[in-house]
């Protein structure tokens, strides 16, 4: 039996375990995407694009929160790690990398071939996110310029991005 469980909800209450445990690593626009995913925010939005999010849970209790989220309307070819993040108390336990397993098989589930992350410029999580096989791939600025993306789905263009091809 798997400890790790990743949960879809769209109960705000779900979340309250969480809210403030990420504000340091997120900002205040986690807020936003998570009342938009519950539907308090934006409900009119109909967007094409593919957005799932997570409530991680370790033996029952809500430890963490994470989605998959595609940057092309109506194509799960790529797709995007969300707000990947396990509170304080439970880093360093081996965890995120049972959930990013997690995450990878629903990726596959969706016929993701590349799945994608950014990460802040100051390369906090780098060394998890390359233990667990992505690689550098450019900066935000650069990839948006040569993947013809706005630069407003990302919040800094010298964050950095991360790829992993899947199978």
């Amino acid at each position: 039996m798997c400890l790790i469980s990743l949960v879809q909800t769209r109960r705000l209450k779900a979340y309250r375990p969480i809210l403030e445990g990420f504000i340091l690593d997120f900002g205040y626009t986690y807020y936003h995407a998570i009342l938009s995913w519950c539907g308090v925010l934006d409900k009119g939005d109909k967007s094409e694009h593919f957005w799932e999010v997570f409530i991680i849970k370790y033996k029952r209790k809500t430890i963490g929160i994470c989605g998959l989220y595609s940057l092309h309307p109506g194509s799960t070819d790529q797709l995007w790690l969300g707000w990947f993040g396990v509170l304080d108390e439970y880093r360093n336990k081996n965890l995120g990398t049972l959930v990013l397993n997690q995450l990878e098989e629903k990726a596959i589930k969706e016929n993701c071939t590349e799945l994608c992350v950014y990460i802040d410029k100051n390369k906090k999580p780098l060394n998890f996110y390359h233990k667990n096989g992505f690689i550098d791939a450019s900066t935000v600025g650069e990839y948006t310029k040569e993947n013809g993306l706005p630069i407003e789905y990302f919040e800094d263009k010298e964050d950095l991005v991360l790829t992993k091809g899947l199978k």
